[in-house]
């Protein structure tokens, strides 16, 4: 089987989470093989690993990227991802506030957000069709 055609039996995500065939490394052999190659330096698992650490390095750059814009990376940055993320919640919590009885509303809401609560009370009361 050719080793292209295995990853879609297998799933190309595969090759993102490191799972190379054996058969990459054989096919590399040959070609190596083929164009005359006399340095053992190079071979099919050379190859083959050369690839995996590859596809990997740059996971892990598009990872951290990904992690320093939700999460953020700075104090500012980390500040506004952490006050997008408590206005996503309350705004989940307003959203099924019909479904909680009214006693019990505040109680949870300040059990869950704190002393953020005060800053969205506010935020509320300037804009209150941003959380309706």
């Amino acid at each position: 089987m050719v080793a292209s055609r295995l990853y879609h039996i297998l799933g190309w995500r595969q090759l993102f989470n490191g799972r190379w065939s054996c058969k990459w490394a054989y096919l590399q052999d040959q070609y190596l093989r083929e164009i005359g190659n006399k340095d053992l330096k190079y071979t099919g698992t050379s190859w083959l690993t050369a690839m995996i650490t590859t596809v990997w390095r740059q996971l892990f750059v598009v990872w951290s990227e990904r992690n320093a814009t939700v999460h953020g990376n700075t104090q500012a940055t980390l500040q506004e991802a952490l006050r997008r993320k408590i206005t996503r919640e309350i705004h989940q919590w307003l959203y099924r506030k019909d479904q909680l009885l009214q006693s019990d509303r505040i109680g949870i809401l300040e059990a869950k957000f704190g002393p953020t609560l005060g800053t969205a009370d506010t935020q509320i009361a300037k804009d209150p069709r941003m959380f309706h």
